[in-house]
C-alpha cells in the first residue's frame, strides 16, 4: 500500500496525458499508480527509449516523464530528438534519475527539460511536484 500522499494537489480540469519513460518496472508501477491515485494525471508507460518516442510522437502527451538512462538511449539523447521534432517540441518534459555526480541540471534545462527530479522520490509528494512543475510552464 501506497502511503497517503501530503497536502493534497489542486484539481486539473482534465487529468494531464502523462508519458512516462522508464524501465525499471517498479518505479513505473510507482509512479503510475501514485500519479493516477491523484486523479491529475492519466499515464501511458514506455520502457524504451524508441518506444517513448515512438509514443511522443503518436499520443501527444500533456506531460513527460524521461528517466536519464534507458536500455537503448541516455534521457538526453530522447530529449533532444522530442524537443528537435516540431510534433514534439512543445510538450514539458522532466527528466528523472539517480545520478548526482556527472549530471548537471543546468545542462538538461538548456537542452529543453523542465526540471530534474531524483531518485529516490517521496511517493507521498511526487504528483503534487509533477503537477507544479507543469503548471509552471503555462504561466
Amino acid at each position: 500500500m501506497l502511503p497517503k500522499e501530503k497536502g493534497s494537489a489542486p484539481m486539473t480540469d482534465t487529468p494531464l496525458r502523462t508519458l512516462l519513460i522508464e524501465d525499471q518496472l517498479d518505479i513505473q508501477m510507482i509512479l503510475k499508480i501514485t500519479l493516477e491515485k491523484s486523479k491529475n494525471f492519466t499515464v501511458v508507460t514506455a520502457a524504451t527509449g524508441k518506444d517513448g518516442i515512438s509514443l511522443a510522437t503518436t499520443q501527444k502527451p500533456d506531460l513527460i516523464i524521461l528517466d536519464f538512462s534507458l536500455p537503448d538511449m541516455e534521457g538526453p539523447e530522447i530529449l533532444k530528438v522530442i524537443k528537435t521534432d516540431p510534433a514534439t517540441a512543445y510538450i514539458p518534459v522532466i527528466m528523472l534519475t539517480a545520478r548526482t555526480g556527472d549530471l548537471s541540471t543546468d545542462d538538461c534545462k538548456k537542452n529543453g527539460a523542465t526540471d530534474v527530479l531524483f531518485k529516490p522520490f517521496d511517493p507521498r509528494t511526487i504528483a503534487n511536484q509533477l503537477l507544479k512543475l507543469y503548471q509552471s510552464t503555462r504561466s
